[in-house]
């Protein structure tokens, strides 16, 4: 091989080590920055502020205030034994007028029938003006 075929090849070899750090640097920075950045998060899974709850037949139904996208799917029912909590999945980030929106969930846990009585854990809205 000539000598400048040879410099061609030294110099595609250094161009793509050089592209292979910068692309190494790059990525690897961009991580370095996602972890130093704080993330600002909304609380996930936590217990719904009810206005109302009652119980009829095999269904909880409870009134919770909603701006405007609180669906029936951002709740879920959770048991510890007779204890039972309403748990809001995601917050409801629409930005209507407040007002109470009322849904029903099966009371599914099997060993419902054991209990003579069953406590509601979540908070109360005492005074419910909207």
């Amino acid at each position: 091989m000539s000598d400048y075929t040879n410099h061609l090849r030294s110099n595609a070899r250094n161009s793509g080590l050089a592209l292979g750090l910068a692309l190494c640097l790059t990525s690897t920075q961009g991580h370095a920055e996602n972890a130093e950045t704080p993330q600002v998060s909304v609380p996930l899974s936590r217990p719904a502020v009810l206005q109302s709850v009652s119980i009829q037949q095999d269904q909880l139904t409870f009134s919770v205030k909603s701006t405007g996208c609180t669906r029936r799917d951002d709740f879920r029912l959770l048991w510890d034994g007779p204890d039972l909590t309403v748990i809001r999945l995601k917050p409801d980030l629409c930005r209507k007028k407040a007002h109470w929106a009322t849904f029903s969930l099966p009371l599914t846990d099997p060993r419902l029938r054991e209990w003579e009585t069953l406590y509601i854990n979540n908070p109360l809205v005492v005074k419910s003006g909207n």
